[in-house]
């Protein structure tokens, strides 16, 4: 799997070894792992292979992939996504960039939602698809939250080929935000 943008990520597929962990990575059990970027948290399963110090990570603080070998799925997350200070408004900054081929081809918000979580003075779910240079389709996931204690926008992202589901409702109830 590879994705379009420089700024946004770059293939894994060349990457043959894993990565040290980076500090973001908390053990949780042998079944997942939390992953934290102060103020905001997301629990991955524990045999992900950290890409943080790669291309893949983009922007984001940390990046976490199913593989490193023949990636599949990406999880990003960010403390400060350096997009904008509230929530909705960094929702209509990740659009703008996918509109203009940071998600590659084919990029469509499929929709943009609030979300309900703890702590935040904003939150928004969006989902969007597109297709990676190889013309396969990809379904992504933001999850902002930011506060006006904080000033600046929290998220956590998820992206892959044919995403499961249940993955998708993992992701997304073990993401916690603490400003």
């Amino acid at each position: 799997m590879s994705f379009a943008s420089s700024r946004i990520s770059r293939p894994v597929a060349a990457l043959a070894v894993t990565l040290p962990p980076s500090l973001g990575l908390v053990v949780c059990g042998s079944d997942t792992s939390t992953i934290e970027a102060d103020p905001i948290s997301v629990e991955i399963p524990s045999d992900w292979v950290d890409v943080s110090e790669t291309d893949q990570a983009g922007s984001w603080e940390y990046a976490y992939t199913d593989s490193a070998e023949d990636p599949t799925v990406y999880v990003r997350i960010s403390g400060d996504t350096e997009l904008a200070m509230a929530a909705d408004t960094s929702m209509a900054v990740l659009q703008g960039k996918g509109m203009f081929g940071a998600y590659g081809e084919g990029f469509s918000m499929e929709n943009n939602e609030k979300w309900e979580i703890d702590s935040a003075d904003w939150a928004n779910h969006g989902e969007f698809v597109a297709e990676d240079p190889d013309g396969d389709p990809l379904t992504g996931h933001w999850w902002l939250a930011s506060a006006r204690s904080v000033g600046h926008t929290s998220g956590v992202e998820l992206i892959g080929r044919n995403l499961d589901d249940e993955l998708v409702q993992e992701i997304a109830e073990s993401i916690e935000y603490r400003p």
